[in-house]
């Protein structure tokens, strides 16, 4: 690696379960994001609090590096490090032309359309990765493992999806290359999340408005729509549903796949086994685990092959995914691949993809 050769400056925005994860995964893995240098973080909170809450966590654990806050620099102090703090509820008000950030990581959860994003623009970013799906077309929405090559350097404005969608797009390109896929339904029995309450609250959605920690909820997910969107090929091929369940991170997706013609399961786990080999982003489990053992998992996806099941041309796969700290690895993934583009270095990490 070339220490001298230019980063892309990025900046968090938004500092709930999302923009905390990707800050520690940053500094824990520098290596693996080597082209990036998180300059810059944006929530509107008390900075104090704030530090409180990177350096504690109730899923992920202490912090194993020393953080503190700098009042005087309005910065947190990571090692060596400096990550200067802003507190704007609105992105044009930012200073990240003053600041040099090239590209804004946004987990807010407020500004998911072109409308929205544009304001980190205007605010003097080059880019914006969207931790949601978008509402409205974006420039495009990249899953890695899945489309990466649609993603092309003039592209400002991009979306990573869902962290459901990131876990089933990779397995279903892993598997439609087995065979064509015929259909899909699929249920990701999901943690529960922000947007559920303790206790009964008020929601749109009524089964959400109860008690995330007293039941098991159905309710929808936007995942089978995107995959419309990330693989055009499964246009009305794939349907699927929610069940949030009483724990606090990751969570499972269960598939059954409809394939034209009978497949053996000695067949599917060699294909399964030699597919993950050379991606990065999709790994396999043959030990008898339970969700909190994948707490943390970096990948997409983690094919559990104990479960694999086959009933003629009928497979059922079921996959682990942390919801919370995958799908923030693919953000800091995603920012790398740009910086790499747009310093053309290697593009290699977009190639990747099972498409």
């Amino acid at each position: 690696m070339n220490n001298n050769a230019p980063k892309m400056n990025l900046a968090i925005s938004g500092a709930g379960r999302i923009g905390r994860a990707i800050f520690r995964i940053y500094h824990q893995n520098i290596e693996r994001f080597s082209h990036c240098r998180l300059v810059a973080m944006n929530d509107p909170h008390d900075f104090s609090t704030l530090t409180h809450l990177l350096r504690y966590d109730s899923v992920h654990g202490t912090f194993p590096m020393d953080i503190n806050y700098d009042g005087a620099t309005n910065s947190l102090r990571v090692a060596d490090r400096a990550i200067q703090l802003c507190a704007s509820r609105e992105p044009a008000q930012l200073p990240w032309q003053v600041m040099g950030v090239d590209c804004v990581l946004e987990c807010t959860g407020r500004f998911k359309d072109r409308a929205g994003m544009q304001q980190h623009i205007d605010a003097g970013a080059q880019r914006v990765i969207l931790s949601a799906p978008a509402k409205g077309d974006l420039d495009a929405t990249v899953v890695l493992g899945a489309n990466a090559d649609v993603y092309h350097d003039d592209h400002r404005l991009i979306s990573i999806g869902s962290c459901t969608t990131n876990a089933l797009a990779p397995v279903l390109s892993i598997m439609k290359k087995l065979q064509p896929i015929e259909s899909c339904f699929f249920t990701t029995v999901h943690a529960y999340t922000k947007d559920q309450s303790l206790v009964d609250s008020h929601h749109s959605d009524l089964r959400r408005a109860r008690a995330a920690q007293l039941s098991v909820v159905p309710t929808r997910t936007g995942a089978a729509k995107a995959i419309a969107q990330v693989m055009p090929e499964l246009h009305g091929k794939v349907e699927g549903y929610a069940l949030r369940v009483p724990t606090a991170n990751v969570s499972l997706l269960d598939m059954v796949i409809y394939f034209p013609e009978a497949v053996s399961k000695e067949q599917v786990c060699q294909h399964i086994e030699s597919s993950v080999a050379s991606s990065p982003y999709v790994t396999v489990n043959k030990e008898p685990l339970v969700s909190c053992d994948f707490n943390q998992n970096m990948s997409s996806a983690v094919i559990d092959l104990t479960q694999l099941q086959i009933n003629g041309r009928v497979v059922r796969v079921v996959a682990w995914y942390d919801n919370e700290w995958g799908y923030a690895t693919r953000m800091l993934d995603m920012a790398n691949i740009m910086a790499q583009q747009l310093a053309g270095s290697c593009a290699a990490p977009v190639s990747l993809s099972h498409e």
